[in-house]
Formats: structure tokens, sequence, C-alpha cells
């Protein structure tokens, strides 16, 4: 079923902690001169649960077995 759903680029997501957080991908700004040292990897902190709250990141799927 794994291997299914990863073929169709999907996520399967079994247990995740209650404190779990993503983030996203930083874009750096054109008017904001990039300065000294290694640049930025992450931008904004999200935690995971709020997203499972809003009921936008459930999504039911037909299942590829």
């Amino acid at each position: 079923m794994v291997k299914g759903l990863l073929a169709q680029d999907n996520h399967l997501l079994v247990s995740v902690r209650s404190n779990a957080v993503a983030w996203t991908p930083w874009v750096q700004d054109a008017t904001e001169p990039r300065g000294r040292g290694r640049p930025r990897m992450y931008g904004r902190k999200i935690q995971l649960r709020s997203l499972c709250k809003e009921g936008l990141a459930n999504e039911q799927a037909v299942s590829p077995v």
C-alpha cells in the first residue's frame, strides 16, 4: 500500500507527535540584500496539529491495492 501511494505522489502519515512542526521553504526577498554567512533554509514554522484541526490537510484517497 505504501509503494502505491508513493507512486501516485501521495504521503502517508502513520503517527505524529503532538508537538511536531513543519517548516516552509525560505524565499529570499528581492529588495532585501543577502547578508554574510550561510543562506537560510527554512521560513515560517507551522504546527502540524493546527493543519489537522483546520481540515485542509485531511484528504481521502482510493487505495491502490
